[in-house]
């Protein structure tokens, strides 16, 4: 491209450094136009695959727990939290390390084979129940710990449905 142009005597001039700066200001500014009509949606569909994928993470929790219940007479792992999820992992029914972890969380999953304990996994356990006992539908069994997404948490329930829930309180849920 040439940076000059003639001016009415036909004489050549060089653009003015302002009408450069110009240029450059216009360029960036189209790019930032752009970048934000672009990306926010880009982001909310990251966040929506995120909260997905965590569903699927619990799904996969809740078959582990029901097959450990058929192997055990009935009942669910008696411990809370990590130390109930640690006894499906170290019991072989989901071993993988990062299926206790939430994909919108920075949670380190922990190493093939490591313990599970609170600081290495994203979900919360309620420990105790057993296929004998009056269970239903609407009795949740495990959930996101709330730092997960923002204002958002999916819920395991007992007959291993997996819901989500959005606002600020999701954790009142109201089985639909």
């Amino acid at each position: 491209m040439n940076t000059e142009e003639i001016n009415n005597k036909g004489a050549k001039k060089p653009f003015s450094g302002i009408a450069k700066a110009f240029m450059v200001i216009g360029i960036v500014g189209a790019v930032l136009l752009i970048e934000s009509l672009l990306f926010p949606p880009l982001r909310s569909e990251r966040a929506e695959s995120r909260k997905i994928k965590c569903n699927i993470n619990l799904k996969h929790i809740g078959i582990a727990i029901h097959t450990y219940s058929q192997d055990n007479k009935g009942q669910y792992p008696d411990k809370n939290g990590a130390e109930g999820l640690e006894m499906l992992r170290a019991g072989g029914y989901l071993e993988n390390p990062k299926m206790y972890t939430c994909p919108s969380s920075t949670t380190v999953p922990a190493k093939e084979g490591e313990k599970l304990t609170e600081a290495n996994v994203d979900y919360v356990y309620i420990g105790g129940y057993s296929d004998s006992e009056s269970v239903s539908a609407n009795t949740a069994i495990a959930y996101d710990k709330p730092a997960n997404h923002h204002k958002y948490g999916n819920i395991l329930f007992a007959f291993g449905d997996v819901q989500g829930y959005a606002g600020a309180n999701w954790m009142n849920y109201d089985k639909k």
